[in-house]
């Protein structure tokens, strides 16, 4: 970003108070002058202390101090507290007369050598009162500089038609002008100045007070979030915070919430028969990938596995935007051969609809999907074309391999040749038994907004929770400043050997309630199936979890694989190959144990010999002995959850 120079300009401030502070009290009479040690009151520039006479009244800050200038001593003037309250170092003085003051002080000065001498471009002129005062700070700066003047004075309003001529951009600072001007003239002022502006063909900016109460709450007003959108249905290029991020506790989200209405004000503007597309998500969060989360006829049944009645769900939900339906033929070769859609958005993986050679579904159809023994359609699907997929050519370019013993090989060779493609118009929540275990991305995002949560980490897992994955997610909190993680695991149908989504839910919630910082954890189950499809899938898995409100996403060393059929650091070479995605990846090295210093490490470490690598695999062979692993490798408490089930024959793992 480029570097700006800010001018202190034609204003009169406080000077520096050795206390901080001062309390003005009502009748108190105190000197105000040019000099701190010499003052009860100091004010800045020097030359405005010249300009003051006796019977002016002086406005300090926003607090309502009020001081009249009674008489003077020789150089100093006495004032009298007409409205007490506390002043501070540096705050604004108004006079209830115009006074003239140059248009940079001595320290601008010093500082537009300074840029000119560093080749700095941007100048923003505060208090411009007159032409002059642009072509003034020109003279001093660098041949090309580019002057942002800004309108926060009675005169400045006033001359603003001549100042925007002469400069190449405007900035309105509501807060320095509502000193001057009664603040309920200040909307039709900032009309007014953009009006101008706009007809003169220069961009100008609005400032202060856009946000206000984001200084100490996680959420504007309704009225802060109308004034903002006015503003820009008025025309302005482009909104500054001030206090919000500058000294407010929620810095981010007040970023987060001002780009996200931008973005809906501009997308609204002028076109209210929008109005029925609008999102319902909490603004603050990541948008969705390349869209937006959503909300029969006859319709011919067919009977699905799991895996295609969960795809059908998460294209309701939006948990795979873009996409709203299952794909055709251009669809799938574009995305396996180029990771991306045909209107180029990136997105790595098919998602197909299987159907049966001797059905008659014809473009157009609806489509039912049942579940086997179920009455009740899970999902319909309107059928936009049918078409036949080479899965033979085409399995290669999806998994890396076309060796059988791979999982995902055999699975997709086993769905045949025929495909529908198609829209998901109507679905269920969820699959019943999975429901308790899932959260909607409309749901997350809720709770997210809820909690106050902006920056968000995913996390996706196929197994129960050992200490290298708590390791991880802790981790990723603290270095990625984030405010919670999300913990998403697999909960549809997995590989024979794997744990079932049922105990990996219930594993994780055992060691969530004993061992992590409860208020910045929310877990919930990924109502998927596991296609063990290595760095393809490593994106996949990124990209929906953003639909789903992450900011953040955990890729592991194999993330999504299978064997050794994928190499540790693939994924990372995808997500560098495809660029910014929206989701900030975050890469972990080998997380292993220590035990001479008690502790977890994934990275450089002292070698004190006691380096121990913490195994799933491991881990699972003592679970299915009966025997708890260590509890550097597995927490008891998860340990125990899976022992106590493997006794009472309940389904640990998927058969």
């Amino acid at each position: 970003m480029p570097i700006c120079i800010d001018t202190e300009g034609a204003q009169v401030r406080t000077g520096d108070l050795s206390s901080g502070s001062v309390h003005l009290v009502l009748g108190e009479r105190l000197v105000v002058g040019g000099a701190a040690g010499r003052s009860s009151l100091a004010l800045v520039p020097e030359s405005a202390v010249s300009a003051l006479e006796v019977g002016d009244l002086l406005s300090v800050d926003f607090e309502g101090v009020l001081l009249r200038i009674v008489g003077r001593d020789r150089q100093d003037l006495i004032g009298q507290v007409v409205s007490g309250g506390v002043v501070g170092s540096n705050r604004a003085v108004s006079v209830d007369r115009p006074i003239s003051l140059p248009a940079l002080t001595a320290k601008d000065r010093a500082a537009l050598e300074i840029g000119k001498q560093k080749g700095i471009v941007h100048y923003a002129l505060s208090f411009a009162n007159d032409p002059d005062d642009i072509r003034e700070l020109r003279s001093l700066a660098t041949d090309q500089a580019y002057v942002i003047s800004k309108i926060e004075s009675r005169r400045g309003v006033a001359n603003c038609e001549a100042i925007i001529a002469e400069s190449d951009a405007i900035l309105i600072d509501r807060g320095d002008l509502s000193r001057e001007i009664p603040l309920e003239y200040i909307p039709f002022v900032q009309k007014q100045v953009i009006r101008f502006a706009r007809a003169a063909g220069k961009p100008v900016c609005v400032a202060t007070n856009l946000l206000e109460s984001m200084v100490s709450k996680a959420r504007p007003t309704r009225a802060q979030v109308s004034d903002v959108v006015n503003t820009i249905i008025d025309g302005a290029s482009g909104l500054v915070l001030a206090a919000e991020t500058a000294i407010g506790q929620y810095p981010i989200e007040c970023a987060t919430m001002i780009e996200s209405i931008i973005s809906d004000a501009v997308a609204l503007r002028g076109e209210p028969d929008k109005l029925h597309n609008i999102r319902r998500d909490p603004g603050q969060l990541p948008r969705a990938h390349g869209g937006s989360l959503k909300e029969s006829r006859t319709a011919q049944r067919l009977v699905v596995s799991d895996c295609f009645l969960l795809d059908a769900i998460n294209l309701a939900t939006g948990a795979y935007s873009p996409l709203e339906g299952f794909m055709d033929a251009h669809q799938v070769h574009s995305t396996l051969q180029d990771y991306r859609l045909p209107d180029g958005t990136v997105w790595p993986m098919p998602i197909v609809l299987p159907i049966p050679e001797g059905s008659a579904v014809c473009d157009g159809d609806d489509l039912a999907l049942h579940r086997a023994g179920e009455e009740e359609p899970t999902a319909i699907v309107r059928v936009s074309t049918v078409f036949r997929l080479d899965v033979d050519r085409l399995v290669e370019f999806w998994y890396g391999t076309t060796d059988r013993s791979h999982p995902g090989v055999t699975w997709l060779l086993g769905l045949g040749t025929r495909f529908a493609a198609g829209p998901v118009v109507h679905s269920k929540r969820c699959l019943a038994e999975l429901q308790r275990h899932v959260v909607s991305p409309l749901q997350a995002r809720t709770i997210f907004a809820a909690r106050g949560w902006s920056r968000v980490v995913g996390f996706h897992s196929r197994n129960v929770v050992h200490r290298a994955h708590e390791h991880i997610q802790l981790a990723s909190l603290q270095r990625y400043h984030c405010d919670g993680v999300f913990i998403h695991p697999v909960v549809g149908p997995k590989k024979t050997g794997d744990f079932t989504g049922d105990i990996v839910m219930r594993a994780y919630a055992a060691a969530v309630e004993h061992h992590y910082p409860g208020d910045r954890v929310l877990l919930a189950g990924f109502p998927s199936y596991s296609r063990y499809a290595g760095p393809r899938e490593a994106v996949f898995t990124a990209l929906v979890r953003k639909n789903w409100g992450c900011s953040h996403f955990v890729v592991g060393r194999d993330h999504t694989g299978v064997g050794d059929f994928y190499a540790p650091s693939g994924a990372k070479a995808l997500f560098d190959q495809l660029g910014d995605l929206g989701i900030t990846p975050i890469y972990f090295s080998e997380v292993q144990y220590c035990g001479a210093c008690n502790e977890y490490v994934d990275g450089p470490h002292a070698d004190h010999g006691d380096l121990r690598r913490i195994s799933g695999t491991e881990c699972r062979r003592l679970l299915q002995q009966g025997v708890l692993p260590a509890d550097w490798q597995m927490r008891r408490e998860v340990s125990q959850v899976i022992v106590n089930a493997l006794r009472a024959h309940e389904p640990v793992f998927c058969s």
